[in-house]
């Protein structure tokens, strides 16, 4: 089979996707059947995950819409040239090319979240409006779907789009990591957040859950690392300030081997999110032998029955009891629950597993036979 991969950018490696679709052509095996499609990178990549990738430079006009008049004629062109085009995101042109120029091609669609009821508040006006004018038509030109979690295949569903749903979750490279020592055994310990700062994240939540705990826990710390808008950056530095909190620190983003120490080095992680289709950043936390703190806008209740972290209700007291369990417990405990973690990512979230999953998929759209049981036609 001949596969496009498309996605409107990958270098941002602080989003998802960025590093999410180029693994997943990785893990397809064959490079040569598969293309990665995306527009011009915004910023230079000291990074390539995948070699077979052509870039489409973006328009003047409506550029935050990421309009490529050369990315569109050459889907024009190529597009019904290939068995599967699989198309990530939304509310970006190179998410609606694909439906008007597919052919007789088989098209999938990763919403990546974008369908989250929480996710569809932000930027409401411009999105209502893309909907109505494109990106509802091209959901609805779609032969099938594929959601990383039960939860964003009930947002596809709510939605009503009644297409074939696959649920195959992202992967993670994890050869580097399988070896880690026992760690995390120094008397000063931390909780991090990674990723981006954004309110859908919940950093509110677990700084009002902090403020109530700081002094309780005085050789720990709260880390929050990432990027986001500058605006709302400040107003949780402004509320730090204002409850005099001494322990709780908020900088910029971390790559590549910087980002892999500070996994490394921190106790525990925290995902206090208001809505997450999958939340790359758990398992990555996971496969540093982690242990992770999430809430139920994230799809990990699987932590609690693993022994390998907390999903705990949106709100800050529900956050604030996980938080004093979690520091309470001895660095032996928290290992344990760290390789427990580690464990539960190697089973199910290597991406030679992913991959194999992504495959069944395809060849099941492509000929109709062997439907696998992660596939929902109903």
């Amino acid at each position: 089979m001949k596969i496009c991969q498309i996605v409107s950018h990958i270098d941002e490696e602080a989003s998802g996707p960025s590093y999410s679709v180029p693994m997943l052509c990785k893990s397809l095996g064959d490079s040569n059947s598969v293309k990665l499609a995306t527009l011009t990178s915004r910023k230079t990549i000291d990074r390539k995950i995948f070699n077979n990738h052509i870039e489409f430079e973006q328009s003047k006009f409506l550029k935050k819409l990421g309009q490529s008049s050369h990315m569109k004629k050459w889907m024009k062109f190529n597009l019904k040239n290939y068995d599967i085009i699989h198309a990530h995101g939304l509310w970006m042109m190179p998410n609606i090319y694909p439906s008007k120029y597919k052919g007789a091609s088989r098209l999938v669609v990763s919403p990546r979240g974008t369908l989250s009821q929480n996710a569809l508040v932000y930027s409401k006006i411009q999105k209502s409006a893309l909907w109505h004018l494109a990106q509802k038509k091209a959901l609805l030109n779609s032969t099938a779907f594929h959601a990383t979690s039960e939860s964003e295949y009930l947002d596809i569903r709510r939605l009503g789009f009644k297409a074939p749903v696959a649920i195959i979750p992202n992967g993670i490279h994890i050869e580097k990591n399988n070896n880690l020592p026992n760690k995390r055994l120094e008397e000063t310990k931390s909780i991090l957040y990674l990723g981006r700062i954004h309110p859908k994240k919940g950093l509110d939540l677990a700084i009002n859950a902090w403020s109530n705990i700081e002094d309780k826990f005085p050789n720990w710390r709260f880390d929050i690392i990432g990027k986001g808008d500058l605006y709302y950056i400040n107003l949780l530095k402004q509320e730090i300030a204002k409850r005099n909190l001494k322990r709780i620190n908020i900088s910029g983003p971390l790559y590549g081997d910087d980002k892999h120490r500070a996994y490394l080095n921190s106790n525990l992680f925290i995902l206090p999110t208001r809505s997450e289709n999958f939340g790359m950043t758990v398992v990555e936390a996971l496969s540093h032998r982690t242990p992770v703190i999430t809430t139920t806008g994230a799809p990990w209740e699987t932590l609690k029955d693993h022994d390998a972290g907390w999903s705990v209700d949106i709100n800050s007291k529900s956050i604030e009891l996980a938080m004093i369990e979690g520091m309470s417990m001895s660095s032996n405990k928290l290992n344990k629950m760290g390789i427990n973690g580690f464990n539960l990512v190697v089973r199910n979230y290597s991406w030679s597993a992913i991959g194999t999953k992504m495959e069944k998929f395809y060849s099941w759209l492509h000929s109709n036979k062997n439907k696998p049981d992660f596939i929902i036609t109903e």
